[in-house]
């Protein structure tokens, strides 16, 4: 969790109103003051919230009401200023949702009495309710009423924090942290000194820093209860951090946190520094030969045996990064996301540049090396190249298919064509290919007639012309890698394609290509197989209340301890549990590959947090010594209310 570069806005300059739970706790009422138009009324003022009321003396008249930062008010010259700003807003919100300005003010405005509670507010900061009338097309009918009020500060705590920072590396480190009230709510995190320094460099970077974080986390959808239980931890606290940067100096901070994610301590800090990478005297040597449309030819040779990365990027996406350190960092992170950092990580080997490559024509590149050991050893070796342009005549069209990974249900394929081409491709048996000759006469028109009521079928289905489904997710240009499953065992495929007229819809050349044939394998079928047990389940919410150290993110769950039982034939296997029923297609044993989950390998217990009354399906796969598959294993479960046991007695188990 670096520090992330924005700042809090807990608020709009104008605050939309909008229903939501009246506040618990509650604060002094500001008294009621008749103005010209309306009576506005505010209430329960919390340090984050208040209710408000508005009355208007004509029940008629539309209205707006809104809240705003009293310094915000009067930094305008004058209320008319302030509704003009209004107007422009309320225009531009339109444009935004594609509507014209009456049906935009009919939505937003008010009728009649109107009353809600507002949360979001700042603390220790002054604020105007105000109302004005307003009609349809957009020409006020009054001026503006409004008053002040005030929210209270943040009562702050004298909670304390020991934090020990260990097992610091070149890019982690792990920060242990204890308060000195043993339910006492915290926040922990870890930013650079640089980082500090931007955010003030004094007390108010850490409230700061850590707002940023869980505003930025609001705006990607989480509500601020959500904050509080994932961000937020109860007593003591361990936490690694992976992805900070070598030979740079650190602060670990604990602060403590209400439940509104409001700072109400001081900070306990430490300081610390990543280690420093060794240095590696490996260079490259990058020697480019050609390009075509989709490729480039040549090699990357480094010097020495050192492990290093070799990529190729758009540079296009390059320019957004500042400086080499920052692109290096940046493209580590983005591999390590998606876990393929092994295949661009190469140790003494001389890197063919066409077999990594799949790019877009005419369009600029660079190749990107630099060594790495979980930082970078060496600085950034960049060589810019442009693709070639993509085109050509159908007739000097031609495709290399290569087949990999055939089992008995599924096939890899990777297609390289010759010219930039738009084509389409798909799997057909040759059971139909055979079929078809009888029907067409020839073998092109067989190959011809399957592609067509291919892109038939897939119009048809997407409500749209062939041109357009080609052009939205038909057809295929450059170097394409596909794995089709839902292959029938023990029988005979071949990968057709052709080249299509992206204009037209239609194939370009009565000339299609085609694979060499192969042949599935047949399925063999192991006795190895899982089971799972579930005997209790117990109630996240008491599990909390006994322990809120442990248990504080289980509030409202249920905890469910499960284990895999393998029989004797299971050497490994694999298990993963969702929510849903999977029984009506849970039929092939490669079943969790297909839904793409990160299984656990080899686990033997664990604890599934779920929802009350939902089914969550217990899903697993055992292979035996010889590697052959076993049966799909599929355990459903649901806990319901009232069926729990005593929590005391699992955290006795414990």
């Amino acid at each position: 969790m670096k520090g992330i570069l924005k700042t809090l806005s807990w608020m709009l300059t104008a605050l939309m109103v909008w229903g939501c739970d009246k506040p618990q706790q509650e604060g002094p009422d500001v008294p009621q003051e008749p103005v010209a138009d309306f009576v506005l009324a505010v209430s329960d003022v919390t340090a984050v919230s208040c209710h408000f009321s508005v009355t208007p003396k004509d029940e008629q008249m539309p209205y707006v009401v809104m809240l705003v930062e009293k310094s915000d008010f009067d930094s305008y010259e004058d209320e008319y200023k302030y509704q003009d700003n209004d107007l422009e807003w309320f225009q531009q919100k339109a444009i935004e949702e594609g509507k014209d300005l009456d049906k935009w003010l009919k939505d937003f405005l008010h009728v009649g009495p109107f009353e809600a509670d507002e949360k979001g507010l700042m603390p220790g900061t002054s604020y105007y309710l105000y109302a004005y009338g307003l009609d349809y097309e957009g020409y006020f009918t009054t001026g503006v009423n409004k008053i002040e009020f005030t929210t209270p500060e943040i009562e702050m705590s004298d909670v304390t924090f020991d934090i020990e920072v260990s097992d610091i590396g070149l890019t982690n480190a792990k920060v242990s942290v204890t308060a000195s009230e043993k339910d006492a709510l915290f926040f922990v995190n870890v930013f650079s000194v640089a980082e500090y320094e931007q955010w003030g460099g004094d007390e108010t970077a850490y409230a700061s820093h850590a707002a940023a974080l869980v505003d930025y986390y609001i705006k990607m959808g989480q509500t601020l209860e959500a904050m509080v239980t994932n961000l937020g931890s109860i007593g003591t606290e361990e936490l690694v951090f992976n992805d900070l940067t070598d030979n740079t100096e650190y602060i670990a901070y604990a602060v403590g946190i209400d439940e509104n994610f409001f700072v109400n301590t001081k900070a306990t800090v430490v300081r610390f520094t990543t280690k420093e990478a060794v240095q590696s005297s490996n260079t490259f040597t990058v020697d480019i030969t050609g390009t075509t449309f989709c490729s480039v030819q040549g090699t990357v040779t480094p010097s020495n045996d050192d492990p290093y990365i070799c990529t190729i990027q758009p540079k296009m996406q390059l320019d957004n990064y500042g400086s080499d350190e920052e692109i290096m960092y940046e493209l580590v992170a983005t591999y390590d996301k998606w876990d393929v950092l092994q295949d661009v990580l190469y140790a003494g080997e001389t890197v063919d540049l066409e077999k990594i490559s799949s790019l877009a024509a005419e369009t600029e590149y660079v190749v990107l090396c630099f060594g790495w050991d979980e930082a970078p050893t060496t600085g950034l070796t960049k060589v810019e190249f442009t693709t070639a342009a993509a085109g050509g005549n159908p007739r000097g069209q031609e495709l290399t298919f290569e087949l990999s990974d055939i089992i008995h249900n599924k096939v890899t394929v990777n297609i390289t064509p010759k010219l930039g081409l738009h084509y389409f491709y798909d799997c057909m048996s040759v059971e139909t290919l055979n079929e078809y000759i009888v029907s067409e006469g020839t073998e092109d028109e067989a190959i011809c007639r399957f592609i067509d009521e291919r892109i038939d079928y897939g119009a048809e289905y997407f409500s749209c012309t062939r041109a357009e489904y080609l052009a939205d997710m038909g057809a295929a240009i450059g170097k394409q890698r596909w794995t089709f499953t839902g292959l029938e065992e023990d029988t005979e495929y071949l990968i057709v394609a052709a080249t299509v007229n992206m204009t037209t819809g239609k194939i370009a050349l009565r000339k299609p290509f085609k694979s060499e044939v192969f042949r599935t394998t047949i399925l063999i079928e192991s006795d190895a197989a899982v089971t799972f047990v579930i005997d209790k389940y117990y109630d996240g919410t008491e599990l909390a209340e006994l322990d809120p150290v442990q248990f504080s993110k289980c509030k409202g769950m249920v905890m469910v301890p499960y284990k895999i039982v393998p029989n004797a034939d299971a050497v490994h296997w694999r298990t993963t549990f969702t929510y849903g029923e999977f029984a009506s297609w849970a039929e092939r044993d490669d079943i969790l590959v297909e839904l793409d989950y990160k299984c656990d390998e080899d686990k033997t217990q664990g604890f599934a947090v779920v929802h009350y009354d939902h089914i969550v399906s217990f899903m697993g796969i055992a292979v035996n010594d010889e590697g052959y598959t076993g049966p799909f294993a599929l355990y459903e479960f649901t806990a319901q209310k009232g069926g729990a046991s005593p929590a005391q007695e699992f955290i006795d188990s414990l």
